[in-house]
């Protein structure tokens, strides 16, 4: 017969209730969904055996198509959440959502099925989870015997710790770890996917203050899973703590972390952005937080809008690592609102496919990167031509209102509401379709231009300056500077240009005006430049 609620001993919602004899009930994550080929994805899983000793197992993915393919593919080992004490590799949700990862990023997943609380109590987890990281690195010997797919498809050079709330917790820990362990020689652990982290303490911050009901619950399944005398200071959930691991062990370098509006879990993984970005760790770290959405949303609604674009998000983490690797990069960018600017002028999209709309623009539909180009001459269009179908890249030109009829600094005003504009598109609410997380990565966004290119120097600077009162939402990572001999200070060494300046902005007639020489004394510091945390490529052709 079965336990009544009468004899329930201890309730830890919504996770589990323990009853009277001793009887645990799981309310949730009991699911299983089988492995196998994913039609809808193209996404084929198995389960291994990868720890014999302790029975930890784990469930493999790759895209079908790739297994026979030579190309070498990133490997995220990947840790579920549920609080350490519910859930498992074969959970539907966990299931159809690294379904999707995997399809949209191309990538080798090792989900770790690491045993849970209270049957087995911390730390055996992280025990199994290093159990696990060491086993991949004992299959990039290559040897025969060794798992195929690891084998035969996987890049040992791009290993990944992706994890959700206690999944990101460990990934944390297992970073920690890394660093200066003599039991991983071969792979190299390139960097940390920390979604809706699960860090917590005793003491409450930002959303934990006005939802005491809520904390209490966070509370509960800390103490549960592992009861202390430090409680929820616990060096492995307060990583914070007087005491705790030094950020500047993490044997990575870049770390995405993906906060949740609603989650009140969100001003953990905003502190443990603000720890690592302010520590003596020398890699680089991004933030962005979805609006509007609770813990983990993308994994009971992997299809939703918003799960998509975070997979497009996590999965551009994954395949970019030679964005990462250049230095540290301070950055926030956050999914908010703002009010979409006017466009009052015509822009030229250009792409490798004709626009089914009646209109002279192009846009190409599957890229990933956004430029914004401005031009100074009509023949532009050839060179913007060849630019898309070098690059494979979406060209904005922007027809900006120019002298006589319009002096400086109307071009300068113009191109930077357009870069607004394309800001705009970041949110959920896009004047124009074709510029959304479908078809355009809004983290790698580049400023371009020749000749007059000061434009795009000038909105880098302006960038950097709005950083600090509002910030660009979106990535703004470089800026080309073409044949710039004018507009950067040069025009000295030529008469005939000394006279073209005063001609544009009759206003402010002199060659050493702080919008075309950026060298000139009183200049703003080059320590302005906008972008990723005022980190930005810059080539003089």
């Amino acid at each position: 017969m079965n336990p009544s609620n009468a004899d329930v001993s201890l309730e830890v919602p919504p996770y589990l209730r323990v009853y009277k004899d001793g009887t645990l009930e799981r309310l949730a994550g009991t699911q299983v969904a089988p492995s196998g080929l994913d039609p809808q994805t193209g996404v084929v899983s198995k389960d291994i055996v990868i720890i014999p000793q302790t029975g930890v197992s784990a469930r493999l993915y790759c895209l079908n198509k790739e297994i026979n393919d030579p190309q070498k593919l990133p490997i995220v080992l990947y840790f579920h959440g549920g609080a350490f004490c519910i859930s498992s590799t074969s959970d539907p949700f966990y299931h159809n959502s690294l379904n999707a990862l995997v399809a949209e990023a191309n990538i080798i997943v090792i989900s770790v099925n690491y045993r849970i609380a209270p049957e087995f109590p911390l730390p055996t987890a992280y025990e199994d989870c290093w159990d696990a990281l060491k086993w991949v690195d004992s299959q990039a010997v290559g040897n025969d015997g060794l798992e195929p797919w690891l084998k035969d498809k996987a890049d040992f050079e791009r290993v990944y710790l992706v994890g959700d709330s206690a999944g990101a917790n460990i990934a944390h820990h297992m970073a920690l770890r890394a660093k200066s362990n003599s039991d991983l020689n071969l792979i190299k652990v390139n960097g940390i996917g920390s979604i809706n982290p699960y860090f917590w303490s005793e003491k409450p911050i930002g959303l934990e203050v006005t939802d005491p009901v809520r904390k209490a619950m966070v509370d509960k399944w800390w103490n549960y899973v592992c009861p202390s005398d430090k409680g929820c200071d616990d060096l492995l959930i307060n990583p914070f703590v007087d005491g705790a691991p030094s950020f500047a062990n993490l044997a990575c370098h870049k770390i995405l972390v993906l906060v949740a509006e609603k989650d009140i879990l969100r001003d953990r993984g905003k502190l443990y952005y603000e720890k690592l970005v302010n520590s003596e760790w020398k890699g680089t770290a991004e933030i962005f937080e979805t609006e509007g959405e609770d813990h983990v949303f993308h994994i009971f609604d992997p299809n939703c809008q918003k799960a998509k674009i975070l997979i497009k998000r996590l999965a551009s983490f994954i395949n970019h690592s030679d964005l990462f690797n250049l230095g540290k990069v301070k950055a926030r960018r956050t999914l908010q609102s703002y009010p979409n600017p006017s466009s009052l002028f015509p822009l030229n999209f250009t792409s490798l496919q004709n626009s089914p709309i009646q209109t002279k623009s192009f846009l190409y539909l599957s890229t990933s990167m956004v430029v914004p180009l401005f031009h100074s001459l009509p023949s532009t269009i050839n060179c913007i031509n060849t630019l898309v179908s070098k690059a494979n890249v979406v060209s904005i030109s922007v027809n900006y209102r120019k002298a006589l009829e319009n002096p400086i600094p109307a071009t300068y005003k113009d191109s930077w509401a357009i870069l607004r504009w394309v800001e705009c598109h970041c949110n959920y609410n896009r004047p124009e379709v074709w510029l959304n997380y479908e078809h355009v990565d809004f983290e790698r966004v580049f400023l371009a231009g020749e000749s007059s290119s000061a434009i795009a120097y000038n909105l880098a600077m302006k960038d950097g300056e709005a950083q600090a009162h509002f910030g660009l939402k979106m990535g703004l990572f470089g800026v080309s500077l073409v044949q710039d001999s004018y507009y950067i200070g040069l025009g000295a060494q030529d008469p005939s240009r000394n006279r073209l300046w005063p001609f544009v902005c009759p206003n402010q007639p002199d060659n050493d005006d702080l919008q075309v020489n950026p060298v000139a004394k009183g200049a703003p510091s080059l320590a302005q430049l906008g972008g990723v945390g005022g980190f930005w490529y810059v080539w003089l052709i």
